[in-house]
């Protein structure tokens, strides 16, 4: 063979196995766009998405587009810098579970007055949030709010997503308002709630607390029902939410066992004493009547039954911002001085925001 036609033949050859190794590169990095997989190596799985988000994530039937508006990251220093990073993975972890489903879009507000007032017309409003370096505190505006949209008619504002370090803390509000876009009708709740001396009559209170919580409102249809009147509760009731009960009958016994037979909820939120405190500071207990008197049945037997204990014990909150001081006359050298002591077991309610540790 010619030494010329050796030589092309050796060209050809090199350059078919360059164009074949640029090939297959060309594909990898073509499949590594398209699947991406993350290892968590820590113990606790604390950057896994949890089982109840993926269930949720796997049961999207239609797209789920979610509009972020952001801060910019480069504005951003110390914890929220931090907490940002956090978020940002969680919400590529959240398109990684959506089968194709999940779609998120980064919004700047301050990039754009048109989407400044667009962002202020859905009610997502910047906050003033601190922020604490290695050796400084400074405070920033921060936009972090979001607009999740589920196929072409259902839509969820979150004003704002509380910055947090913790993935789970940022799973805890998206995924239920992810779960209130999906839910196609509303699950029945029926609330029994009776009156309680410290309460008001007929457990409208606990009622009205109840249904202020929009995590209950926005999945659930929630209604008072009259356990009182003797009949067996509809079977459009899943879920029976049982507050304070006091003074049941056998009868109301007997609606309540019928509605766990054919496969009800029931929770119960039972008091077993009331605690107050009673002319000169003296520390009241009361024991709540949870059977109407001479019924034959007992309620917490009944309870125990299926395997449910209510306990008698008190929680007693040691922290001195949770406690309420009064001032006693002490004998000492000097006469009787005033001295400030905490009521050990008075609940005392602290004014806090609790969404921020939420």
């Amino acid at each position: 063979m010619p030494r010329d036609a050796r030589e092309a033949g050796y060209v050809l050859g090199v350059a078919v196995q360059v164009v074949l190794v640029v090939l297959i590169l060309g594909m990898l990095v073509f499949l590594a766009s398209r699947f991406r997989m993350r290892v968590d190596l820590t113990s606790e799985k604390y950057y896994t998405l949890t089982e109840s988000t993926k269930r949720v994530l796997s049961g999207l039937d239609d797209r789920l587009h979610i509009e972020a508006y952001f801060s910019p990251d480069a504005q951003l220093t110390g914890q929220l810098a931090d907490a940002r990073r956090t978020l940002r993975n969680v919400l590529d972890e959240y398109v990684q579970n959506g089968r194709g489903r999940v779609s998120v879009q980064f919004l700047d507000p301050n990039t754009d007055n048109d989407l400044r007032e667009k962002a202020t017309r859905l009610g997502i409003k910047p906050q003033t949030m601190s922020s604490r370096g290695d050796r400084t505190l400074s405070y920033k505006e921060l936009w972090q709010g979001m607009r999740l949209r589920y196929g072409g008619a259902k839509q969820k504002v979150l004003e704002l997503v509380q910055p947090t370090m913790v993935p789970f803390q940022y799973e805890m509000q998206l995924t239920p308002a992810i779960k209130t876009l999906t839910v196609e009708e509303k699950p029945k709740i029926a609330l029994v709630a009776t009156a309680s001396k410290s309460a008001n009559p007929g457990g409208q209170a606990d009622y009205r607390q109840i249904s202020q919580f929009p995590d209950i409102t926005d999945r659930f249809e929630l209604t008072r029902y009259p356990l009182n009147n003797g009949e067996l509760i509809p079977d459009d009731y899943e879920t029976l939410l049982l507050v304070r009960p006091q003074n049941l009958d056998d009868r109301q016994k007997y609606v309540l066992d019928q509605f766990l037979m054919r496969g009800g909820q029931l929770v119960v939120f039972a008091d077993t004493d009331e605690f107050s405190i009673g002319q000169q500071r003296m520390f009241n207990r009361t024991v709540v009547p949870i059977d109407l008197e001479g019924s034959d049945e007992k309620f917490l037997e009944q309870l125990e039954s299926y395997g449910a204990k209510v306990g008698t014990k008190v929680l007693l909150d040691d922290s001195q911002k949770s406690r309420e001081p009064f001032q006693r006359l002490v004998q000492t050298q000097m006469g009787a001085l005033p001295q400030s002591v905490y009521y050990p077991y008075w609940f005392h309610a602290v004014d806090e925001d609790w969404a921020a540790h939420a």
